[in-house]
């Protein structure tokens, strides 16, 4: 009789440290999931646009009579692609004076590259970062996913 009780006893030890170890897994679990879901909220509660603007002010004349239409039509002078490779698209909003305002189609949630082309980029009086992307010179902003701002400004100063 004693052997099967220290048989029983030793199952139980096995079987309560099986138990504590699964609910730690599920505690750790919900705090890591509840954790994302409200971080997630939170970045989506904050910011319902991502508003670009475009000052070309700075150009010459005879190279706004001749890309003024390229701002408003070209889809390709700026594009994003987030850390997933999924792509960012921006639509012509408005023309106000020599400010052209884009706006991304649906707020990231995850770190995004902003790529534009053509021009130089400047913003605060900084130059963009650039590099060559399919065979093409483009300057690029990278917007991390905590810093995302409702809105960007670009100054547009000559051409590449």
């Amino acid at each position: 009789m004693d052997e099967e009780k220290k048989k029983d006893n030793k199952k139980r030890k096995v079987s309560i440290i099986t138990v504590f170890l699964w609910l730690l897994l599920i505690v750790t679990m919900s705090v890591i999931t509840i954790g994302s879901i409200y971080k997630q909220n939170a970045i989506e509660d904050t910011i319902d646009k991502v508003t670009i603007k475009l000052d070309i002010s700075q150009l010459d004349e005879e190279f706004l009579n001749e890309y003024s239409l390229m701002f408003e039509q070209d889809d390709s002078i700026m594009a994003g692609k987030t850390n997933s490779n999924e792509y960012i698209y921006l639509k012509f909003i408005q023309k106000e004076n020599k400010i052209y305002t884009y706006e991304l189609e649906k707020v990231p949630t995850e770190d995004i590259k902003l790529y534009m082309k053509y021009f130089d980029y400047y913003e605060n009086e900084n130059l963009l970062q650039s590099e060559i992307r399919y065979g093409e010179f483009v300057y690029y902003k990278e917007i991390k996913i905590e810093d995302l701002q409702s809105e960007y400004l670009f100054e547009v100063r000559g051409k590449k």
